[in-house]
């Protein structure tokens, strides 16, 4: 059964994903930790759930820990839109901006933002399903393999050699291992450090709990979790509200 979903629980799980900063003191953690930093400040401060692909511009540019990078960047966002899938796909497609070889990041970044949403109100395996539905028709056979609960590849194979690795890796932490034995195993931190705050964010989301950071830190991250609920989007969409985008054959000469 889905969670029943109300901004309280809202306010829950983001304050459980931004309580990671204070949590992830792996060295070779900090690009990673800078990148989902970063997209949970843009979070704060713009309205990513708007129409205006413009609006999130802090997403611009080359993540500072590489490919999964993206992948991270999508984790805020779907904060702001937990309920509107259309929309969220829609940005989490353009973070990887226009490089032609970024292509085959955009259905990875999808991914990754329907996975963070999803497990803002369902549980793992409800999610996995809903995702794997979700992508059935576009996303390769092997992407759509691996959301297979069952499938997942062990916890000590995960790396970060590229966005599909992260990808994979984080799938197989988030089914495998727990919040708790994820921040404590030195050894998988220092080998894929990405792959290890992505699966950590998707734990937060699932409603893991994390240990108070302290009052002045929990001060600070309330008030940034309260300005990321100001932007957040807690309605369903309603389908008269979207037009489709045009086909190339239908747009407008310029």
């Amino acid at each position: 059964m889905p969670t029943t979903f109300t901004s309280d629980t809202l306010r829950e799980r983001v304050t459980s994903v931004l309580r990671l900063e204070s949590h992830i003191t792996f060295p070779a953690a900090a690009p990673a930790r800078e990148d989902l930093g970063q997209g949970l400040r843009a979070a704060a401060e713009h309205h990513l759930a708007s129409v205006h692909l413009s609006r999130i511009a802090p997403f611009h540019g080359a993540p500072a820990s590489g490919e999964g990078g993206y992948l991270l960047h999508t984790v805020p966002l779907a904060l702001t839109l937990p309920l509107n899938r259309p929309l969220l796909r829609r940005l989490a497609a353009h973070l990887p901006g226009d490089a032609p070889q970024l292509e085959g990041i955009r259905i990875l970044t999808i991914a990754a933002g329907l996975v963070a949403a999803d497990l803002l109100s369902h549980d793992i395996p409800v999610v996995l399903l809903r995702v794997h539905q979700s992508l059935l028709e576009e996303a390769p056979t092997l992407v759509l393999d691996w959301l297979r609960e069952t499938s997942s590849t062990p916890a000590a194979d995960v790396s970060d050699q590229t966005a599909e690795d992260v990808f994979h890796g984080a799938l197989s932490l988030l089914t495998h291992t727990t919040l708790e034995e994820l921040l404590h195993d030195s050894s998988l931190w220092n080998r894929a450090p990405v792959t290890c705050v992505l699966a950590c964010a998707w734990l937060a989301c699932a409603g893991s709990h994390l240990p108070s950071a302290g009052h002045a830190a929990d001060h600070d991250m309330l008030g940034l979790a309260d300005r990321i609920l100001d932007h957040a989007q807690l309605e369903p969409p309603r389908f008269e509200l979207f037009t489709p985008p045009a086909l190339p054959h239908e747009a407008s000469p310029s």
